[in-house]
């Protein structure tokens, strides 16, 4: 079981047109594990949000399903994300079109934080090879695990498929840390 440690930002999904969201996000969505999103999918999830991430190498910002997002988020302020994620702030604030939504307070970006433990299970403890690349199909697209890293298979109950999300430095699912 894990959790999310810190609270993120992210951007509210008000329409199922790609373009409508800023060109940063567009250029950036689903580009950590390889994922596409089509605009059904965007269609399916208007009223939640994109989450607003980083990960070692830059961006990482990928659609909360909208069922899961009204299931295990709450909204947070914006101050208590600059109090308890700082770092994720100041990486976001590296990407200039973002610095200045964050800077003019834009009413599209929100605090959110995942409140509900997940089970989730290495794929290496399934007999997946952590040298390998593997692709899985997720309900919103394929989604790749690099070679030389492991990842977690979380079982999405609303979609009645699993996802994945792939390792942190730390060796847990990317921002999560195991539940007490």
């Amino acid at each position: 079981m894990f959790v999310k440690d810190q609270p993120i930002l992210g951007w509210r999904l008000e329409s199922a047109d790609l373009t409508e969201l800023p060109e940063a996000i567009q250029n950036n969505l689903g580009s950590v594990d390889a994922t596409g999103y089509d605009a059904a999918y965007l269609a399916e999830n208007v009223g939640s949000i994109v989450a607003l991430q980083m990960t070692g190498d830059g961006p990482d910002f990928y659609i909360i399903g909208l069922q899961t997002f009204t299931d295990s988020y709450k909204t947070v302020s914006l101050k208590e994300v600059s109090e308890k994620n700082a770092r994720l702030v100041e990486r976001l604030e590296m990407v200039p079109e973002l610095a200045k939504k964050l800077a003019a307070n834009d009413p599209s970006v929100v605090g959110a934080l995942k409140t509900v433990p997940v089970p989730m299970i290495a794929m290496s403890d399934v007999g997946f090879a952590i040298a390998e690349e593997i692709t899985i199909e997720a309900p919103w697209g394929a989604q790749t695990k690099p070679a030389g890293q492991d990842a977690y298979l979380v079982y999405d109950t609303s979609e009645e498929q699993y996802y994945m999300v792939n390792s942190g430095q730390d060796g847990n699912p990317l921002n999560y840390v195991p539940s007490e």
